[in-house]
C-alpha cells in the first residue's frame, strides 16, 4: 500500500457516471452493475461505492464481509474515505475482530489526507488513550483541524475546549465562534451555550433579547437534551420570575422524544401541580415509570420511595424492593441505604443482617453519611459483622464530619462509655 493516499475520486469514468445516474434514479441493480464494471476498469471510487452497496444491501444482497473486502481493495488503491470507514470498523470490532493498532493506522492515513471525520475520531482516540498513548494536546490539535475542515462535532467540541480552557487558553469569544458554526451545522445545544453567553455577559454587557433569540432557535431544532436544558432555564428564570408553564412545555417536548430526565421532571410537575398543570398522581407515576424503565436512576429511586411510602397510591412492597434494587445497582447511595434498611428490619424481604450490612457499607463508600452511621451501628452491636467498637467509632467519625446528627450523638455515647475510645466525659458532652 502506498504511504500517502489520495481522495480516491480520480476522474469520473463513463462507467462510473452511468452508475451514479442509475443510483440517483434509484435503479440500484443497474447501478451496481456499472459500479462493478467501473471497478474492473480500475476506478477506485467505484470500488468504494460498490462496498457501500454491499454494506447496505442496495441493489445486491447485503453482505458486510464482501463490503469489507471491497473497502480493503479501495484502501490498497489509495481511497481516503475507505481507509477511514475500514478503520472505524476495526475500532468498533463489530464486523471483524477489534484491532486497535490497525484502526489507528487506517484512521491516521485518512486524517493525514485532511479528512475531517477521521481527524475528529483520531482526536477522540488520543483524548481517551484508545489505541494510542493518551495525549490531550494532540487531541485538541486534531480536533481543531477537524473543526476547520467542517466537522460540526469537532466545532462544538472546540467551543467546549475554549469555554473550559481544555489545553487551550480559555477564550469565550473563540468559543462563541465555534458554537456558532456548530449551531449552523444543526447542533442544538450549541445555541444553548450562545444563549448563556449573552445572558450572563460572557461577551460583554448581557443581552437578554439576543439570549432569548438563541434559546428559541435551539428549541426549533427539537434536540431533546437542549429542550430539557431550556426547561430548566425557564424554571430558574432570567431577569424576571421563573416560568414554570413554559418549562413544562419544553419538558413535554423532550419527554415526547423519550428523553428520561425530561420525563422525570414532567412527573415532578404533575405530582406537585406546577407549570400550569393540575395535580395528577397517575400521570406523574406514568412518566416516572417510563423514565425508570429506561434506566434513569433518579426516577427508579423516586418510584421506590413512592411505592414504599404509599405516596398517593397503595403501598407495594414487591415494587419497592424491585426499584430500590434497580437504583442501587446503578450506584444510588440512598437507594442502597434504604434497601439495607429493608433487609435490616425484614421489611418486604426476609430479614438478613449480613445483606443489610453489605448494602450500608456500599452506600458508605459512595459517601452517604446516613449509611456511614448505619455501618457504625452494625459494628457497635455486631449485627451482620463481627463486633468492633473501634470500627464503629471510625464510621461515626466519618459521618459526624459531614454533620450527620445521629453519628455525632452516637460518637458522644462512645466517649461516655469508653467504647472504641478512651472514656472522656468532656468529649462526650461536647458531642451531645
Amino acid at each position: 500500500m502506498a504511504n500517502v493516499i489520495s481522495s480516491g475520486f480520480g476522474s469520473l469514468s463513463n462507467s462510473l457516471l452511468r452508475a451514479n445516474r442509475f443510483y440517483e434514479a434509484e435503479l440500484y441493480s443497474e447501478a451496481v452493475q456499472w459500479y462493478r464494471k467501473a471497478m474492473e476498469e480500475g476506478n477506485v471510487e467505484a470500488t468504494y461505492r460498490l462496498a457501500l452497496c454491499y454494506f447496505h444491501g442496495t441493489g445486491v444482497y447485503q453482505d458486510e464481509q464482501e463490503g469489507i473486502a471491497l473497502l480493503r481493495r479501495a484502501v490498497d488503491f489509495g481511497h481516503t474515505r475507505a481507509a477511514y470507514e475500514l478503520g472505524t470498523i476495526y475500532l468498533r470490532g463489530e464486523l471483524v475482530k477489534q484491532n486497535l493498532s490497525e484502526a489507528i493506522r487506517l484512521i491516521s492515513l485518512a486524517a493525514e489526507n485532511e479528512l475531517a471525520d477521521a481527524q475528529f475520531d483520531l482526536a477522540i482516540c488520543y483524548h481517551n488513550g484508545t489505541g494510542v498513548e493518551q495525549d490531550d494536546a494532540r487531541a485538541v490539535q486534531l480536533c481543531l483541524a477537524a473543526a476547520e475542515g467542517g466537522n460540526v462535532n469537532a466545532q462544538f467540541t472546540m467551543g467546549i475546549n475554549y469555554d473550559e480552557g481544555n489545553d487551550v487558553e480559555q477564550d469565550y469569544a473563540k468559543a462563541a465562534e465555534w458554537f456558532s458554526k456548530a449551531a449552523e451545522g444543526g447542533i442544538g445545544i450549541a445555541y444553548c451555550y450562545l444563549g448563556d453567553y449573552y445572558e450572563y455577559g460572557h461577551l460583554g454587557t448581557p443581552d437578554y433579547a439576543l439570549a432569548e433569540h438563541y434559546y428559541q432557535a435551539g428549541a426549533e431544532l427539537s434536540d431533546a437534551y437542549y429542550l430539557y436544558a431550556l426547561g430548566h432555564k425557564r424554571l430558574a428564570g432570567h431577569e424576571g420570575p421563573a416560568d414554570e408553564k413554559q418549562a413544562a412545555v419544553y419538558f413535554r417536548k423532550a419527554a415526547d422524544m423519550n428523553y428520561p430526565p425530561a420525563m422525570y421532571e414532567l412527573a415532578r410537575l404533575y405530582r406537585l401541580g406546577l407549570g400550569g398543570l393540575e395535580v395528577d398522581v397517575e400521570t406523574a407515576l406514568d412518566y416516572c415509570t417510563r423514565a425508570a424503565q429506561m434506566d434513569y436512576t433518579p426516577a427508579q429511586y423516586t418510584l421506590a420511595l413512592t411505592y414504599d411510602n404509599g405516596d398517593g397510591l397503595e403501598q407495594d412492597g414487591e415494587k419497592t424492593i424491585y426499584w430500590y434494587t434497580r437504583a442501587a445497582e446503578n450506584g444510588h447511595a440512598d437507594a442502597l441505604n434504604n434497601l439495607g434498611y429493608c433487609y435490616d428490619i425484614g421489611k418486604y424481604v426476609e430479614q438478613d443482617h449480613r445483606k443489610a450490612f453489605e448494602l450500608f457499607d456500599e452506600a458508605a463508600k459512595i459517601g452517604a453519611p446516613i449509611a456511614m452511621c448505619n455501618v457504625g451501628i452494625f459494628y457497635e452491636f455486631g449485627k451482620g459483622v463481627e463486633q468492633s467498637y473501634e470500627k464503629a467509632v471510625e464510621y461515626y467519625r466519618m459521618a459526624a464530619a459531614q454533620g450527620y446528627a445521629n453519628a455525632i450523638y452516637r460518637l458522644g455515647l462512645c466517649y461516655e462509655n469508653g467504647n472504641g475510645v478512651a472514656a472522656n466525659a468532656v468529649e462526650a458532652f461536647r458531642h451531645f
